[in-house]
């Protein structure tokens, strides 16, 4: 054997033990993480909950939970501590997080505590509960509000909600889940509720004259999708107070 290939099979046995050592570590860290999680899950308060009832008949197409209609893993923040890869579901219809939890013997639904719950995240939806918060109160909003975007100056969050509509259909009672939704903005820790840009305009953020330029430059959004409308307005006017003074624009 040359002195090249003994060099070369030198350098590939090197990579893949390094490879295995590696794959070893990954898969190492991956079984305490899980047993971790198991073990904090079986301890914790999670399984204090109460059991979850779905009292009304629902489908594919038509039911009271945030855009999934199975459970979806998901991590979550609950009495102060952190759990991960958890089956969640967020019923709005209730405002309640909903968790499927394993007792060893079988699956089973619980609703947690809503009070311990801070922060709950499903696939890249993150929703933050500010418990007891005065101005969202003002507002007529508790409970949990999803994270859309996070300025240096303003965000945006959106209250879901699920209305339920009895209708009559066949001499049966069918239950109508309808999907609506509050804007809101957080300033200076104060929560302010957005159903128009003059809502927005109000804030003084930026120039009159900026913000209406910014406005027509983004209103014909309005009429095809509000939520992103508002998103793009609130982006822009987060980037513009960087640079706001009272000079004259």
């Amino acid at each position: 054997m040359t002195k090249t290939l003994k060099y070369t099979c030198s350098i590939l046995l090197f990579f893949l033990l390094q490879n295995l050592k590696s794959q070893t570590e990954l898969n190492n860290k991956q079984y305490y993480v899980a047993y971790d999680s198991i073990a904090k899950i079986q301890n914790s308060g999670l399984y204090n909950g109460s059991k979850f009832i779905n009292e009304y008949r629902t489908s594919k197409s038509n039911f009271r939970f945030f855009k999934y209609y199975h459970f979806e893993i998901g991590d979550l923040i609950f009495d102060n501590q952190p759990f991960y890869n958890i089956n969640l579901k967020y019923d709005l219809y209730k405002d309640l997080l909903v968790v499927k939890l394993n007792n060893n013997k079988s699956f089973f639904d619980l609703q947690l505590d809503s009070k311990k719950v801070s922060f709950f995240r499903l696939k890249n939806h993150s929703f933050y509960n500010f418990i007891e918060n005065t101005s969202l109160k003002s507002i007529g909003v508790e409970g949990y509000i999803e994270l859309i975007y996070k300025g240096d100056t303003i965000s945006y969050y959106i209250k879901h909600l699920k209305k339920k509509k009895d209708k009559i259909k066949n001499n049966r009672v069918e239950h109508l889940f309808i999907k609506d939704s509050i804007h809101l903005v957080e300033v200076s820790n104060k929560f302010y509720e957005i159903k128009s840009q003059k809502d927005l305009k109000k804030l003084n953020l930026i120039n009159e004259n900026v913000f209406n330029k910014t406005y027509e430059g983004l209103k014909n959004l309005s009429v095809i999708n509000y939520g992103d409308f508002i998103k793009k307005l609130i982006v822009s006017i987060d980037k513009l107070s960087a640079t706001y003074s009272s000079k004259s624009y």
